[in-house]
């Protein structure tokens, strides 16, 4: 009896909340007949995150196989405002293709504007498997376009961003836009994971490339983090994105003061890659701007890195910082 009452006991803790449910999207499904069901899918992943919706904290949404667009405006799948779904510490609402890296969310085309695949700004939200890519603007294109894969935003609290391939990030775009464009951003919320996924071709033509002009050639990046607040990233592969940088931790317009701009960021076990003979973009695969506390670069790979693997810019004050069991490769063109 005792043995049956642990048993008992020890389902309970390990089994899923019994008030989760699970929601699909379809690009076979229809945003005002469908329920979300299995049987009556939404058409848009938009339909499952907007004001009103039914998902909440420990839900998942699975997105079948297919091709996502945005139906309107500059992102394709928006999560922010009052009456979107959050999640818990405990149950994050879950978004996640159902079949790994079979669904694919496409960045708005927005000449002179901002195009975002997927806009995050409410809690503990879990963007998993997807394929994300932003390759609909070719050419010159304005100053004041930005192109992103995954953006998370100031309230984005526990975000995990989990087992993406994101690639194609403006890699037809030629343009002196001062800002920079980037697969995944991150903009300060606090406990966020970034981890396991494949980031690749991120960023604008270089000067010279399919005639382009231009004076910038180290401002698009596979995972830029604006403000770190106890951010993990960890896991991930980034590789022929040599118009930026593997990572970039900088706060733009940030005044030095007696406060850290970051704090708590691990990079761990990542792998950063730039092709080889590349030596168009800038120095290094990591930098790190301002202030830091708690920052740990530990056991990663930088393979064929411009001159050094990591570096700072314009530094400030820093305690805790530690590299450790990183390995840092040059001769190995079949890496």
């Amino acid at each position: 009896m005792k043995r049956l009452l642990t048993l008992t006991v020890l389902l309970l803790v390990l089994a899923p909340p019994s008030w989760a449910t699970n929601y699909y999207v379809a690009t076979t499904g229809n945003d005002t007949t469908g329920d979300g069901s299995s049987g009556a899918p939404w058409r848009t992943i938009q339909k499952s995150v907007e004001s009103g919706s039914p998902v909440t904290a420990g839900d998942t949404v699975y997105v079948r196989d297919g091709t996502y667009t945005a139906t309107s405006g500059g992102r394709t799948v928006l999560i922010n405002g009052t009456g979107t779904p959050q999640g818990t510490s405990g149950n994050p609402v879950t978004i996640k293709a159902e079949n790994c890296h079979a669904a694919k969310i496409v960045t708005p085309a927005v000449s002179g504007g901002s195009g975002i695949a997927v806009y995050v700004n409410r809690a503990y939200i879990t963007i998993e498997c997807f394929e994300i890519v932003a390759d609909q603007l070719s050419g010159n294109q304005p100053a004041g376009t930005s192109i992103g894969g995954i953006f998370l935003e100031s309230s984005a609290v526990g975000a995990v961003i989990k087992n993406n391939i994101v690639h194609d990030i403006g890699r037809q775009i030629c343009s002196d836009s001062v800002f920079g464009f980037a697969a995944i951003f991150t903009r300060g919320a606090s406990s966020q994971t970034i981890t396991e996924n494949v980031i690749y071709k991120v960023g604008r033509r270089y000067n010279g490339e399919s005639s382009c002009v231009t004076t910038l050639n180290a401002n698009d990046h596979a995972i830029y983090v604006e403000v770190a607040n106890n951010t993990t990233v960890t896991r991930n592969i980034s590789y022929d994105n040599a118009r930026g940088y593997c990572l970039n931790v900088y706060k733009s317009g940030a005044v030095e003061g007696s406060a850290f701009q970051h704090v708590g960021l691990v990079f761990d076990h990542n792998v950063c890659d730039t092709p080889s003979g590349e030596t168009r973009g800038p120095s290094g695969q990591v930098i790190y701007g301002q202030s830091h506390d708690g920052f740990r670069i530990r056991n990663n790979i930088f393979n064929r890195p411009e001159n050094c693997a990591v570096k700072s810019f314009n530094p400030g004050t820093f305690t805790d910082v530690s590299f450790i069991g990183n390995r840092t490769s040059v001769n190995d063109p079949d890496f």
